[in-house]
């Protein structure tokens, strides 16, 4: 691994270490807009170059770099999402893990959001697992990021707040594009946010009226999947005017036919019906309200037919007015750091391990 104050470093010295480092493997490092982009634009050109051949390949850096990290310096701002563009041009390339990756989305001319360099890579990386902490991507560049790869099997994203990047977190667009490049290989699914209360939003699309819910069924392989309750939501009832009998200022439920109305869901709303075959494992987070809290936890007493293998469910109720602590089926509390987070990845998370703000 190469040493963290070299890292540091200008772009001269980078340059001749890893000429040097043939046989390097992991790379973790806190990246700054004068470290080393260049030469690692150079490098992934040179990779997906369709004049590369054995000989030069054996004269190219990071033939045998399976793992990158990349930190950022500051409690405030991003990394470039290049370098996800940059490493995964590594044939060798098996993890990445990015914390504070975003672009901002008032820029129309920044290369961030559109690169000078010609797709040449898309569908060629063999990135197996991606993990995004506290970052911010707007939809276009990590479509960009996706369509890179080859056959996806984990995929970690923990939205943050404004001050990473003017980006918004939208959570069903990510897994419109994970069911587009990745639904044939995608064993595990985690998509969070800092904030989970229904105030604190922040412009996320998982409420709008437009998308009520989305569907994992395409999803082919996978196992683990950790997201928002909101992403699941059913089709609301729709509030209209009460018919002329009615008192002034009421309003009656346009459902038809009629279904029973519970909380703000219809009854006959089955979550197994969104959920994909292959699922072992779900947590799934959210502000309930009461009626629907008592019925999500009775969907799941039993095994339903469309999830034959979903034997580990875990059902975290948020709180709201800013209050995030989760509670459990008795009403009570309990640290965040204790619940059982499926991204839970210890030797991915060990990566930012002295390289974090």
């Amino acid at each position: 691994m190469i040493p963290a104050q070299a890292i540091v470093s200008a772009i001269g010295p980078i340059a001749v270490l890893i000429h040097y480092f043939r046989f390097l493997t992991t790379l973790r490092f806190t990246g700054k807009r004068e470290d080393f982009t260049q030469a690692m634009a150079i490098i992934s050109q040179a990779y997906l170059s369709p004049n590369l051949t054995p000989e030069r390949l054996a004269n190219l850096p990071f033939r045998h770099l399976t793992t990158v990290a990349v930190a950022h310096y500051d409690t405030e701002g991003c990394n470039n999402p290049n370098w996800c563009r940059y490493f995964f041009a590594i044939p060798a390339l098996q993890y990445f893990l990015g914390d504070m990756i975003g672009a901002h989305e008032d820029r129309d001319d920044d290369e961030e959001l559109h690169p000078r360099e010609t797709p040449l890579g898309y569908g060629r990386s063999n990135v197996k697992e991606v993990v995004f902490t506290n970052s911010q991507i707007p939809v276009s560049v990590l479509k960009d990021i996706l369509a890179r790869t080859k056959a996806l099997e984990r995929f970690s994203y923990r939205g943050s707040m404004g001050t990473v990047s003017t980006a918004r977190y939208q959570p069903k667009k990510v897994l419109g594009l994970l069911a587009e490049y990745a639904a044939h290989s995608l064993e595990h699914l985690a998509l969070e946010y800092e904030w989970l209360t229904e105030e604190l939003s922040f412009g996320s699309d998982w409420a709008k009226p437009d998308d009520d819910h989305v569907s994992l069924r395409s999803f082919e392989n996978l196992k683990t999947l950790k997201l928002d309750w909101r992403m699941l939501y059913p089709k609301k009832a729709v509030p209209v005017e009460g018919p002329p009998s009615s008192p002034p200022n009421s309003l009656a439920i346009n459902v038809s036919p009629e279904p029973q109305v519970v909380g703000q869901y219809a009854a006959d709303y089955d979550i197994h019906t969104l959920l994909p075959e292959s699922l072992e494992s779900l947590h799934i987070a959210g502000p309930f309200h009461d009626a629907d809290w008592e019925d999500i936890n009775v969907t799941f007493e039993e095994r339903s037919p469309l999830t034959p293998k979903l034997s580990n469910v875990f059902i975290q109720r948020t709180r709201t007015h800013g209050d995030t602590r989760p509670e459990d089926r008795e009403g009570g509390t309990e640290p965040r750091e204790k619940l059982p987070f499926t991204q839970n990845n210890a030797f991915m998370w060990s990566l930012l391990k002295g390289h974090l703000w």
